[in-house]
């Protein structure tokens, strides 16, 4: 077997092993249960994985699956006209999330719910006129909150991010700007939202959170 064999098969199986929706929901678990603030007083981690599952991962993940399965859309080569009915059933995903978390109060997992709305719709507004990344844009953004909010041991994700750039553009999926641009804007949206919605350097915030955290804890035991 060729170098440029081996070099495709690898990135095929990146490129299967972490779409947006194995992202997504690694990272719905991620901090659900180990969120630094805990979920807040009214929703345990794991009401919050449940939900955070549920409305990001299998609403848009099952109709893809179904789509992928009948051969209509494909990993590698979908036309971007056949994208926008995805975008609309992620936007709904996520923009149900992002109203139950924020009823519940719970800030962590908000933060997630909507940066991937607001990513998404970014994605599909650019799709109008060109073929943005959604694999690149789909761990671009999860990278940048790993890091903001857990530091040094978060940055181990940007490997995930260089690997999948490469994977898409390997696999001629996308050019390097396309995969470039899909990671590079998701991961600004993705921190304009961590610094609305998670002030670390405010210390009456952090107090409140933990304290929140406390309660939770007594609460759910």
């Amino acid at each position: 077997m060729g170098q440029g064999s081996v070099g495709d098969s690898l990135a095929d199986i990146l490129s299967k092993l972490f779409p947006a929706q194995t992202v997504t929901a690694m990272v719905v678990l991620i901090f659900a249960f180990l969120s630094p603030i805990g979920t807040g007083v009214n929703l345990t981690s794991l009401q919050c994985a449940v939900i955070g599952i549920a409305t990001m991962t299998l609403i848009p993940g099952v109709p893809l699956a179904y789509a992928l399965w009948k051969g209509i859309v494909s990993f590698n080569r979908t036309e971007k006209e056949k994208r926008y009915v995805f975008y609309v059933i992620g936007l709904a995903g996520y923009g149900l999330a992002s109203v139950i978390f924020a009823h519940y109060s719970s800030t962590i997992m908000l933060l997630v719910s909507l940066s991937y709305f607001f990513v998404t719709l970014t994605c599909m507004l650019v799709n109008f006129k060109w073929k943005i990344s959604v694999h690149t844009a789909g761990i671009g953004g999860p990278a940048i909150a790993l890091i903001y909010v857990y530091g040094l041991p978060g940055a181990v994700s940007l490997l995930l991010v260089v690997a999948l750039i490469w994977a898409r553009v390997k696999l001629r999926a996308h050019t390097l700007p396309q995969a470039l641009a899909g990671a590079l804007s998701s991961s600004l949206i993705t921190l304009a939202v961590c610094l609305l919605l998670y002030p670390y350097w405010d210390p009456v915030f952090l107090a409140s959170s933990f304290i929140s955290r406390f309660i939770s804890v007594l609460k759910y035991a």
